[in-house]
């Protein structure tokens, strides 16, 4: 395998979750959670610059706490002090980079894997860094069509109803609350232009959800050798968890779905398939995605409540919105 760190990205919503419990059913990967390290524990644009040791242990302890309990409901304990403690004699370099390439290496070995598999979907806000500072790294990019892309983020604060009960209630109010179609397009269209700058790039693989879908095992096959890792069956035997147009699926081997590929035509109104059509239509020809006989003309009143839904996004969680905000602008 040529990789030593792998990233997952993509729009949210794009099937990134999916790709990386498939990377992480192969037995040299780890799979990791969402840590939402860069742009949120570390600014990326410090680059290199030298942290001391009680940021860097910090750092370490939020790694260690949120893989193994998640985002939402990681708390410090002494395990983690431990973990960090560990790790920092080890550092070449006392900066943020160093720090994740390390901890999540560590992270690995302790589960007696070789690759750390990280899903953040925003860090394609920062792949070209990633990139230039990984050099052993590799991203794969999961493209999808906005319309599903849409559909799933309308209806995602309803997940606890199809079984995904550890989802907190404050996170689904906050993702009802992010959910504007302007909004949504804005996001796809900068996750996807990035990606399809990278599209050239050797250690840049961009794979298409719909054909994961319709054909997982060439599609991940094919990823495989691009990543020089072999292809092992038991890398598709994943649960359909993750969804928020399907119900979750407890079945540990209940393989890639292609249910969810056409649920927009239920779930998303003409009026949100207009506004897809005029801010992301081109660069769904682009990607090869067809728009139909859409018409390209967002109403009036899509453009009135854009502003108090960004209020509303801003005072519901000011930090996230400011980081998600920040890695589109910076990148």
């Amino acid at each position: 395998m040529s990789a030593d760190l792998l990233f997952v990205t993509g729009a949210s919503r794009s099937g990134t979750t999916l790709v990386s419990r498939i990377l992480g059913n192969h037995s040299k990967v780890l799979g990791l959670r969402e840590l939402h390290y860069f742009g949120e524990l570390f600014d990326p644009s410090m680059g290199t610059q030298a942290l001391d040791d009680r940021t860097l242990s910090s750092l370490a302890q939020t790694l260690s706490a949120r893989q193994r309990d998640d985002l939402w409901h990681a708390q410090i304990g002494a395990e983690d002090v431990a973990f960090a403690d560990s790790l920092l004699p080890s550092l070449a370099k006392r900066d943020g980079f160093t720090l994740f390439s390390l901890a999540t290496n560590k992270l690995a070995q302790c589960e007696g894997k070789q690759v750390a598999c990280e899903q953040t979907p925003r860090n394609i806000f920062y792949a070209k860094q990633l990139l230039e500072q990984y050099p052993d790294a590799h991203i794969v990019h999961l493209l999808r069509d906005p319309r599903g892309v849409m559909a799933s983020q309308k209806n995602r604060w309803q997940m606890r109803k199809l079984g995904g009960g550890n989802v907190p209630w404050q996170e689904l109010v906050r993702v009802r609350v992010n959910y504007h179609p302007i909004t949504m397009s804005k996001l796809w269209n900068k996750a996807t232009e990035l990606a399809l700058d990278l599209a050239d790039h050797p250690r840049c693989h961009l794979v298409k959800f719909e054909e994961l879908t319709d054909a997982p095992e060439q599609t991940i096959r094919q990823l495989c050798q691009r990543l020089e890792m072999d292809f092992d069956p038991a890398m598709l035997e994943v649960p359909h968890w993750g969804s928020s147009t399907v119900a979750h699926s407890d079945d540990k081997k209940a393989g890639v779905s292609a249910q969810v590929v056409e649920q927009w035509r239920k779930v998303l109104s003409p009026a949100e398939c207009a506004v897809i059509a005029e801010l992301s239509g081109d660069l769904m020809e682009r990607s090869g995605y067809c728009l139909g006989a859409t018409e390209r003309k967002v109403g009036l009143g899509q453009w009135l409540s854009y502003p108090p839904h960004l209020l509303g996004v801003a005072l519901a969680n000011p930090k996230r919105a400011l980081t998600v905000a920040r890695g589109m602008f910076a990148s």
